[in-house]
């Protein structure tokens, strides 16, 4: 079985997630981690690791380990909530600061030789052109990240999420 690490954002009311099994790593973005200082401390002070100490300097050493990355948020105007948003900015580490041509796009170099699958699943009402939106801001992540693959569903509520997950909340 496959090691996920999972990244959500149910709200405050959810935070307590079990999953089916213990292969899982549950992230919460909620209560927010602190945002990205844009400080480069992660690619020059502590390399692969964020200066900053909570929770969310774990994320991209759980990224290394995970061979399946799942996001799951709201979609705002075509993107992650701000809280999944901060999370994910807090991975920098996982990246070096020089620069790629992938399929013809710049994206920083990769730090480690970990291709995972990535699937993000946002949930809430959205329309066909903020669903296209998504799919290109996940593409970029997938490349930016040197995911294996990248796949992207769209659910009405956090309900289907959870259910098409198995949760018990």
């Amino acid at each position: 079985m496959e090691k996920r690490l999972i990244l959500y954002d149910f709200g405050p009311e959810d935070r307590q997630a079990e999953g089916p099994d213990g292969q899982d790593h549950y992230f919460p973005a909620q209560p927010p981690v602190a945002g990205c200082l844009g400080c480069f401390g992660c690619w020059v002070k502590t390399p692969g690791r964020c200066v900053i100490q909570d929770r969310a300097s774990l994320l991209p050493g759980l990224m290394r380990k995970c061979q399946h990355y799942l996001i799951l948020s709201p979609i705002l105007y075509g993107g992650y909530s701000v809280c999944v948003k901060r999370a994910m900015e807090r991975c920098l580490g996982y990246l070096q600061p020089y620069l790629r041509i992938v399929q013809g796009e710049m994206h920083h170099k990769l730090r480690y030789d970990h291709p995972f699958r990535l699937t993000v699943w946002f949930y809430g009402p959205c329309g066909p052109a903020q669903q296209e939106t998504a799919r290109q801001l996940v593409r970029a992540n997938g490349l930016n990240l040197g995911a294996a693959c990248c796949e992207v569903r769209f659910f009405d509520s956090k309900d289907q999420v959870k259910e098409a997950l198995g949760w018990k909340f």
